[in-house]
């Protein structure tokens, strides 16, 4: 072979190719003007494990891929840019890295791929019955042969003793790319404790006296009202060991007397007099005090929060009335972040209804099973007691 072929072989082999990059759809790199090398990264979070995963991939087209393997570094990155995990592989055609590392909530992750195309310079190849290493490094090739090459044809493999230096055959690189994700906020929860009377009044055996007549005392109840006897809140943040917003309270306790429902069957603004202690409709008013009221949050444990709610009130207005009891213990666990769960240990009398909700859902409901008299003295003398009974896990809902 002439020297002017030779030189037009090498100028073949060493023109440069240019490449491109991708990232999967999160931005990072600059496309070059060719497709010779493609790199793509991805993460992702996955909330059931907890985990922040990356994916970098590097592909090289087929037209380059007798001469070079296809190499990517993958990293994870913190908000501040320094490495949280890294890898680096080299394959054939594709090269593919995938990293997990726990996830920090309402934290920044990005991450990031390096690719480049890494020239081969020497491969196994199968010739007259075993494996031969052939090189593609022509130039290095022909410098140690001291060009002493005979053949008439465009050999780009070559037995021999290859390159003593690997020079003149560049790895082809490709701009970085990369994504990045923000995890969710830690999950709150507001728990509440709640009992109510479930319907629009009762009767009690007090009276008073209308215009000669023995009137019996009847009290308002919270049914299709959305009011409640006694109510605990808090709000709680498993994953951080954060709580707030404890709010105890009592709703208003409204007495009516002669003459009440004044419709016959429920209580309305007909009843609504405004005179107080004539034994004639709306007759009095209280509210009981919520300062006894209890609530105490702990974190038992990583993802664990827990409260116990502890409390009694008893009429306002009624005198020698028995408390309303409770003794409720509710525990949030977000150690599995798509799936928090609720476990809830309860005592209480078994009047009126007792309720607790997670985040506006009820996840515990006791019904009073009468609401007679009798029924209610019973139940708040302490008779018939309710638990302590355990429930859950309860799916809940973090907000």
């Amino acid at each position: 072979m002439k020297k002017a072929a030779i030189s037009a072989l090498l100028l073949l082999l060493l023109a440069p190719t240019h490449v491109s990059a991708q990232d999967g759809g999160g931005g990072g790199g600059t496309p070059g003007d060719s497709s010779g090398i493609t790199g793509s990264t991805t993460i992702s979070f996955d909330a059931n494990n907890n985990k922040i995963i990356a994916t970098c991939t590097t592909q090289l087209d087929l037209d380059i891929q007798e001469y070079y393997r296809p190499n990517v570094r993958c990293s994870i990155l913190d908000d501040n840019g320094n490495a949280l995990a890294g890898q680096t592989l080299t394959g054939w055609g594709t090269a593919t890295v995938t990293l997990q590392i726990d996830a920090q909530l309402d934290t920044n992750y990005t991450a990031q791929g390096r690719h480049y195309a890494e020239a081969i310079m020497s491969e196994p190849v199968w010739q007259n019955g075993h494996w031969v290493t052939m090189y593609n490094d022509l130039v290095n090739f022909l410098y140690i042969m001291g060009f002493n090459f005979t053949c008439n044809c465009p050999i780009v493999r070559n037995q021999g003793p290859g390159p003593a230096v690997q020079g003149n055959v560049d790895n082809l690189y490709t701009n970085q790319t990369r994504k990045s994700l923000r995890t969710p906020p830690a999950p709150q929860f507001d728990v509440e404790y709640a009992s109510f009377i479930a319907v629009d009044h009762v009767t009690v055996p007090s009276y008073c006296f209308f215009q000669g007549q023995l009137a019996p005392a009847i009290y308002k109840g919270d049914g299709g009202r959305g009011t409640v006897r006694t109510r605990e809140v808090i709000t709680l943040a498993p994953d951080t060991g954060n709580w707030s917003n404890f709010q105890p309270g009592t709703g208003l306790s409204d007495r009516y007397a002669w003459g009440s429902p004044a419709n016959g069957s429920t209580l309305s603004a007909a009843d609504e007099d405004h005179v107080p202690n004539d034994c004639y409709f709306w007759d009095a008013q209280g509210q009981a005090p919520s300062g006894g009221f209890t609530a105490d949050p702990t974190f038992p444990a990583a993802h664990r929060a827990q409260v116990h709610f502890v409390g009694a009130a008893s009429d306002p207005i009624q005198v020698f009335s028995n408390d309303i009891d409770w003794d409720v213990t509710v525990v949030i666990n977000t150690t599995t972040p798509a799936n928090p769960t609720a476990t809830i240990t309860y005592s209480h009398d078994c009047y009126p209804d007792h309720q607790v909700k997670v985040n506006g859902t009820v996840v515990y409901h006791f019904a009073a099973p009468d609401h007679d008299y009798l029924s209610i003295g019973r139940c708040l003398a302490g008779l018939n007691s309710v638990g302590p009974t355990q429930i859950g896990p309860l799916a809940v809902t973090g907000r």
